[in-house]
């Protein structure tokens, strides 16, 4: 088995006697460096306590609700997005404790998209109207972001949890109504704070005087 440094003569680390000059050498010195230096800075996987994630998924490994109790405001990374008010998050939040790495649905608060179809479903369902351009919305602004996430409560299964994305340029659900890409739902409105709620309904009627969407 190779040694991941080359040994002298003399037997400490480095070049062995009589190695080639050139390009090459350069590069393989280079890579010994950086070997090196990041073994005795116990980096990575040289570290006494590797980092290890333990990932965790919520209506499998933790309920929603253990999640609201633990906190209603944590730090989240928006993995995936299901359609323009549905998304995946990973809790990257460090004070959240064992449930950090833990991921979860999000319902945006207040409003819902039009769904994206699933062609392998059984039976195929299509996608409703601008469900396509509502996706591409949210992605284009929070996909793969870190943001802070306010959490109010579940839907009716239990296992969604429902919420509000803090973007730093605005509120993704007041953009999505102003474009004609949402609709305002009355049973996650009243989860929200009423001082909230007014911003939505101005979108929305914008969005309906113009008949945008």
């Amino acid at each position: 088995t190779p040694k991941m440094s080359p040994q002298g003569n003399d037997g400490k680390d480095g070049p062995a006697d009589g190695a080639a000059n050139g390009e090459e050498d350069e590069y393989k010195m280079g890579l010994w460096k950086a070997y090196d230096e990041a073994k005795r800075g116990q980096l990575g996987i040289h570290s006494a306590k590797p980092l290890v994630r333990k990932l965790k998924n919520a209506g499998e490994d933790f309920q929603a609700l253990q999640l609201l109790n633990k906190s209603k405001k944590m730090k989240c990374v928006i993995e995936y997005v299901f359609d323009g008010s549905r998304f995946r998050l990973q809790i990257t939040d460090p004070s959240m404790g064992d449930f950090q790495y833990g991921s979860f649905t999000l319902l945006l608060a207040g409003v819902t998209s039009p769904r994206v179809g699933n062609p392998r479903a059984d039976p195929p369902t299509e996608s409703e109207e601008f469900a396509g351009q509502a996706r591409t919305f949210a992605e284009q602004r929070i996909l793969q972001r870190e943001l802070d996430v306010v959490l109010y409560g579940t839907d009716k299964s239990g296992v969604c949890i429902v919420g509000s994305l803090l973007h730093p340029k605005g509120n993704i659900s007041v953009e999505l109504l102003k474009n004609g890409l949402a609709k305002m739902t009355d049973w996650s409105v009243r989860m929200m704070s009423p001082a909230d709620v007014p911003a939505l309904r101005i979108a929305e009627n914008a969005a309906k005087r113009a008949n945008v969407g």
